[in-house]
């Protein structure tokens, strides 16, 4: 979600609920955070996934 057009994705999903979205559309600087915090959780995750794989791969049990 992070690689998506953030624009789009606000008027496709969020604008409908507004009778008038433009005066609730979030600045530039708000998509440009939104989309550093999306791809910030996904590598986040990424790295978390990662190391549970090697973890249970080498055999040791978590408590």
């Amino acid at each position: 979600m992070g690689l998506a057009d953030q624009k789009a994705l606000w008027w496709h999903f969020q604008a409908r609920r507004f009778s008038d979205p433009e005066a609730h559309e979030p600045s530039e600087s708000g998509y440009r955070a939104r989309r550093v915090l999306l791809l910030t959780l996904a590598a986040a995750m990424a790295v978390w996934w990662f190391t549970d794989i090697d973890y249970y791969q080498s055999g040791e049990i978590r408590d």
